[in-house]
């Protein structure tokens, strides 16, 4: 395996922003060497070296010492490398990547309300009404995509918001036709049924 590009991520069933990156990356996962790390009971990493802001997940590339730390920029580098791709169309790019930062940027509370665990074992939960306003919002997109995905053909936003939908499956969300739909195509894509691999004892609703 060529280490061109090393990719450190976190726990598989509890890191959304490292199944992000590992989406995102999907295309060129025999280039890739992946370091995997694991969190503490405070979900702080157990090992945070090479990660500057203790976080993941971080992207290192051959003979160069920087380290490519938010998942926005990872997302862009991997997409000049060959990973996934933003839409084609430049509207579409320019509202796949404004939607993208609005989760990022307006997503904490969710976050902390439903954590992601695509574990066999997780418990169930309320949604939160965030959560119901970001399920809503995907679903509009499916409503007028011309294709399977959220801007028809398979792209970075699919990656960003699947763990959304991961999330929407642990609470129960994923009610219409739409949704059910977009979540079967998520589940045979490449990334996803790799990640899943990875997470080894996750639930049979993400798994196809």
């Amino acid at each position: 395996m060529s280490s061109d590009i090393r990719l450190i991520l976190g726990t598989p069933n509890q890191s959304s922003w490292s199944m992000r990156a590992f989406l995102c990356a999907t295309p060129l996962i025999d280039t890739l060497t992946i370091d995997w790390r694991a969190f503490d009971e405070n979900d702080k990493l157990t090992d945070s070296k090479d990660c500057p802001t203790a976080q993941v997940p971080v992207l290192y590339l051959r003979n160069d010492p920087s380290a490519i730390v938010e998942t926005f920029a990872i997302a862009e580098t991997l997409a000049k490398l060959g990973g996934l791709q933003w839409p084609d169309a430049s509207t579409q790019r320019s509202t796949a990547r404004s939607l993208c930062l609005e989760f990022q940027s307006n997503s904490s509370a969710l976050r902390k309300a439903v954590p992601m665990d695509l574990s066999r074992n997780a418990q169930r939960l309320d949604p939160h009404p965030d959560l119901i306003f970001w399920t809503e919002r995907l679903n509009q997109l499916l409503e007028q995509s011309n294709g399977e995905f959220l801007f028809g053909d398979l792209s970075i936003a699919d990656a960003w918001f699947s763990p959304v939908v991961a999330r929407a499956v642990r609470c129960d969300l994923i009610k219409s036709m739409e949704l059910q739909q977009y979540l079967e195509s998520l589940r045979t894509t490449q990334g996803w049924r790799q990640w899943m691999k990875h997470v080894g004892d996750a639930g049979h609703d993400y798994v196809s």
